[in-house]
């Protein structure tokens, strides 16, 4: 029995001070591993609303060439059945601003948000011609858009680049898809269609507002510059050319620019 009694005695536990110093560096890995983790899945989100992004516009041209135009958006305020269908008028701007008609495309309602489950801001689109003896990927390359889209380049060094009214002219912007980003500042929202209020730099204000016009440039953690919005704008013939695979014009063009969009 003293035999026993010796051994326990001299069994020896951690001390506190030995537990103290395991969860110090077990914090200290944590804590140098979670910023890196975070920023895995938001890259992971970025990535996802960009391949998003494109199968819409692959799914714009293949609607293109079997109608002649571009869908207009799907109206933020519908509900049940008709949530989710292109705007059959077009009436004033403000028409061509809302969200992806997922229906008319063929799409599920999933690729109406983005890789952080927010709504895209789709701007464009148009109404169905009358009747002629055009096909329709030629009624496409010559109709002219009712309203224009404007899409401004911000620099690094901060100055606005406009495109020329001779580009904007020969081959017009027609679609606008725009991912307010982590944040989700100027994203629809909620069953009536409204924006969630929009904070940072005045460029993200603007892509938040019911303007036609919008801003692309790098992201910004600045607070009073801040900007993650995703934006992809593609103008008729790039959108022929690229995603329809039948371009505007069949003779080979210089062309200065078509595709935009950030690179994160």
């Amino acid at each position: 029995m003293r035999q026993i009694l010796k051994i326990f005695r001299e069994e020896k536990g951690f001390a506190l001070i030995e537990i103290a110093i395991a969860l110090i560096i077990m914090g200290l890995i944590l804590g140098a591993g979670i910023p890196s983790f975070l920023h895995y899945l938001k890259w992971q989100k970025i990535q996802q609303t960009k391949e998003k992004q494109e199968k819409i516009l692959y799914s714009i041209a293949g609607f293109v060439l079997q109608n002649g135009f571009v869908p207009l958006p799907a109206s933020p305020y519908e509900k049940g059945e008709n949530f989710g269908l292109s705007r059959q008028s077009l009436n004033t701007p403000l028409d061509m601003r809302g969200l992806v008609p997922f229906r008319a495309l063929g799409l599920p309602e999933s690729y109406s948000k983005d890789g952080f489950k927010r709504y895209f801001t789709y701007i464009g689109g148009g109404v169905q011609k009358g009747g002629g003896d055009l096909s329709t990927h030629s009624s496409f390359c010559q109709a002219r858009p009712a309203y224009s889209l404007e899409v401004d380049e911000r620099q690094s060094s901060g100055i606005l680049s406009k495109r020329t009214d001779r580009l904007a002219s020969k081959s017009p912007v027609v679609l606008i898809l725009m991912s307010h980003g982590e944040s989700g500042y100027g994203a629809y929202c909620g069953s009536e269609g409204d924006v969630n209020r929009s904070r940072g730099s005045l460029d993200k204000q603007q892509n938040a507002s019911q303007d036609l016009r919008v801003v692309n440039r790098a992201p910004s953690i600045k607070p009073q510059d801040f900007f993650d919005d995703i934006i992809v704008w593609v103008t008729r013939e790039n959108l022929m050319a690229f995603y329809g695979k039948r371009p505007c014009y069949q003779q080979e063009e210089t062309r200065e620019e078509g595709v935009g969009h950030v690179v994160i």
